[in-house]
This record gives C-alpha cells, sequence and structure tokens, in this order.
C-alpha cells in the first residue's frame, strides 16, 4: 500500500481514463443497490465528474484568434479607417505636412509629448520640422508592411513583413530580440482579452511602438494597429487575405505511338 501511494503524485488531476472509470463504478454501484448511496447522490458525484472532464488540461493554451494567412494591404479600406480616425479627432489641421496626414494608412497627427528619445535633435517644440521629422517615422514604420504573411502555432506567432524579415514572437510574454533592417529591438508579445496579438517593440535605437493584429469576426480582413510613444493618432491598416495561386496546368498526355506500317 505504502509503495502504492508514492507511486501517485498528490495533486495531480484526474485524466479522462480515470474519470471514466469511477463514473461507470458507481453506475454499476448504484444498479447494485449499494446501502448508503442514494440516486441522487450518485447523480451529483456524475455531474461533478464530467464537470471535470471538461475542463481544459493543464497549461493547455485556450483557443486564439486565427491570424495565419498571408495578407495584403487594402488601400481603400485603409484610406477609410484613417479618415473616419481624423473626423472623429476634429479632422487634420492646416500648415506645412498636412498632406503627410493624407496620406493611406499614416492616420492623424498632432502635437506631442515631450522626451528626448521623441525627436530628431534640435527639433524639441512643435513646428512643421517635428511634423516632417514624424511623418518620416511614421513612413519607415509601414515601410514594408504592405503585405504581411503570419504563420501561428500554440504559444508563437511568426510574423513576416514585405521584405521577407520574420519575427518569431513567444505569446506569453517573453522578451525577444531582434534583427531588424532599422536595427536591433526587443520584442514582446501577447493575446489581448478583445482577441487581439499586442507587440510590444522597443527599438535600441529609436522610437518605442506597439503593433496590435486582429482579424474581423468573419475572417475577410485584418487590421493592425500601431501606436508611436510620444505621438498623438494611430496608423491604422486593413489587409484582404492574399489570392490563392493559380493551379498550374496538368501536363499533357504523350502522343500516342503511331501504328506500325502494315507489313
Amino acid at each position: 500500500m505504502r509503495a502504492r501511494a508514492r507511486g501517485r503524485r498528490r495533486g495531480r488531476p484526474l485524466g479522462i481514463g480515470t474519470i471514466s472509470g469511477i463514473a461507470a463504478s458507481a453506475s454499476i454501484a448504484a444498479s447494485a443497490g449499494i446501502a448508503g448511496l442514494s440516486s441522487a447522490v450518485l447523480l451529483s458525484a456524475l455531474a461533478f465528474l464530467a464537470s471535470l472532464a471538461a475542463l481544459p488540461a493543464r497549461g493547455a493554451e485556450p483557443p486564439r484568434p486565427n491570424l495565419q494567412g498571408t495578407w495584403m494591404l487594402n488601400p481603400d479600406l485603409t484610406a477609410r479607417l484613417s479618415k473616419d480616425q481624423q473626423a472623429q479627432q476634429g479632422g487634420p489641421g492646416g500648415g506645412e505636412g498636412s498632406g503627410d496626414r493624407r496620406r493611406s494608412g499614416l492616420g492623424s497627427m498632432g502635437p506631442i509629448g515631450g522626451g528626448e528619445d521623441h525627436a530628431a535633435p534640435g527639433i524639441t517644440d512643435w513646428s512643421p520640422a517635428r511634423e516632417r521629422h514624424e511623418a518620416d517615422a511614421r513612413r519607415e514604420v509601414v515601410a514594408s508592411l504592405d503585405s504581411l504573411t503570419i504563420a501561428q502555432q500554440p504559444g508563437q506567432v511568426t510574423i513576416t513583413d514585405q521584405a521577407g524579415h520574420a519575427r518569431v514572437l513567444k505569446t506569453d510574454g517573453s522578451k525577444i530580440r531582434d534583427q531588424g533592417a532599422a536595427g536591433p529591438a526587443q520584442l514582446r508579445a501577447r493575446w489581448d482579452q478583445d482577441g487581439s496579438l499586442v507587440v510590444e517593440v522597443k527599438p535600441d535605437k529609436g522610437t518605442r511602438r506597439t503593433e496590435s493584429y486582429v482579424v474581423s469576426n468573419d475572417g475577410k480582413h485584418l487590421y493592425l494597429t500601431v501606436t508611436i510613444a510620444g505621438q498623438a493618432g494611430e496608423i491604422l491598416r486593413a489587409y484582404d487575405p492574399a489570392p490563392a495561386p493559380p493551379t498550374p496546368p496538368a501536363p499533357a498526355a504523350p502522343p500516342a505511338p503511331a501504328a506500325p506500317p502494315p507489313t
């Protein structure tokens, strides 16, 4: 008995087979009329065991939205999202740089908070020069995001941009070092409660940003929101699934051999 007790770990969850066996034993006991076990007690025990069987295994990741696939930028939908965002924020202001505000997918722009790492050297107050600097920073962020290929596995998502650079993200919040075209950066990814994949990007040199990826309920669109630290407004982008590559035609059957001439 002592050896058998040592063989079972304390607190180990019951497996499906064990639960089924207990349920079967309870059913046999009920049919045999074991004293002291009423039908109500047996039914309660069976209901409790069924609820245990329905619980996910310990450590298993709950189902996540499916972001997987190749996604191509939808310029029209992206422009509408940007226009709606500007309307909610009172519309773009006048002055130099307003053309940048109307660029598809760059989002609205406005005065930002201070911070030495948020401004170019020599640009400390709001000015047309600083507005141009921020527009350049936004364009740099979205330069390679016209197409995205996302591969999704339990606990891991890989995002490959148009330039072919792949970022392998651990969705448990682990810090990942990435060597991108703009230089090394620290990445952290997690699933948000609304189903978005949130990626925090902290470059060794440059401005921090947060990327949020979410797919529509019908799976027809992928939406990307980029928030740059210290800058007002967000970069909004919308994507469609890339069309499937055409199926190559089946090879033609070789011609039948000619019949031999009559002798």
